[in-house]
């Protein structure tokens, strides 16, 4: 196969950031999906102590995000981008008609317990990204809600 399913969650929600990950190429296509049984958080911790998001299992919980179909010739360079994660398949659900399909995605398990806070700057580029994809906004106020319960 010449290309690959690819879940972002985070700031990879922003397809312009997404584009300049692949080398400066578009997707193939996009399309809104879910993760179920996992929960968005902040507790990947970045070198300077800023908080990075990341997805945790946890049943009857969800993260939406975008399945990108990418050209196989930018993998090595996307999975470049996300140092300290790991890459896993995962089931995404479509949005447009709940059928299932296989993704990577990536994740943290190095630290379950304890969220960071993220840099506004970081924060900002998941809410526009999740605002051009028309998440919802309850959505969106439950992503910001995590970083104001962090101490």
């Amino acid at each position: 196969m010449n290309q690959f399913n690819y879940f972002g969650y985070a700031s990879n929600l922003k397809e312009s950031l997404l584009e300049e990950r692949i080398g400066g190429d578009h997707p193939l296509s996009i399309h809104a999906g879910r993760l179920n049984d996992y929960q968005f958080r902040f507790n990947h911790m970045q070198p300077n102590g800023d908080g990075r998001a990341n997805i945790v299992p946890k049943k009857r919980a969800y993260v939406y995000g975008l399945v990108y179909v990418i050209s196989n010739k930018h993998r090595e360079y996307l999975l470049k981008t996300e140092p300290g994660y790991r890459v896993i398949e995962v089931d995404i659900e479509l949005e447009n008609d709940q059928s299932i399909i296989r993704a990577i995605t990536f994740i943290d398990e190095t630290n379950i317990e304890n969220d960071f806070l993220p840099s506004n700057e970081y924060l900002q580029t998941i809410i526009d990204g999740a605002r051009e994809h028309q998440f919802s906004e309850n959505y969106i106020n439950s992503i910001v809600s995590i970083t104001k319960s962090i101490k």
